[in-house]
């Protein structure tokens, strides 16, 4: 009953209390509250040099395992981009898993250079390789460049390690 009393009395005497007074008291019940705690907050200011001084004594390792395309980037583009990976990956030849690397490196390329797949294959052909406008239209895609195409859509085929280097497939097969 005692405890009952004196939560009354204490009620009362918030009630009496000026709006400057209780945002005081509240202030210190949350910074009495913190330290109880032991938790650091976000908001009060960190010792800046002894994180700096930690981390400069450990070595940071590059993450080796590269993850899948598909895993990493959305696969949505439209008739037109898949022309041009599929007209690519036929200039470049090779076998299906070749030709599915240059698709692969194409999109790499994309997403690394934030410019779009016409940009990337256009570069590589006419700045790179030297075609023309005319030798770019006569390229007829062939079966093969279309199975690439399909294993990276929907068999989530992915031999190119993020990489971002085309390799000339169409010197091994003229040999």
């Amino acid at each position: 009953m005692e405890f009952i009393r004196e939560g009354r009395n204490t009620m009362k005497k918030v009630k009496n209390m000026n709006i400057n007074t209780k945002y005081i008291v509240c202030m210190i019940a949350i910074i009495i509250v913190f330290f109880i705690s032991g938790e650091q907050s976000d908001l009060l200011p960190q010792n800046t040099e002894h994180q700096v001084s930690q981390s400069t004594d450990t070595v940071i390792k590059p993450e080796t395992k590269v993850g899948k395309f598909q895993d990493k980037y959305s696969m949505d583009w439209d008739f037109t981009d898949s022309q041009f990976l599929l007209k690519i990956a036929e200039y470049h030849g090779g076998t299906t898993e070749d030709r599915a690397y240059t698709i692969l490196v194409t999109l790499n390329r994309m997403f690394a250079e934030r410019r779009p797949i016409l940009d990337v294959v256009l570069e590589e052909l006419y700045e790179t390789d030297g075609l023309n406008e005319t030798e770019f239209e006569e390229i007829c895609v062939s079966d093969s460049s279309k199975e690439a195409l399909r294993m990276i859509m929907y068999d989530r085929f992915d031999n190119s390690n993020g990489s971002l280097q085309y390799i000339e497939f169409y010197e091994e097969t003229t040999k």
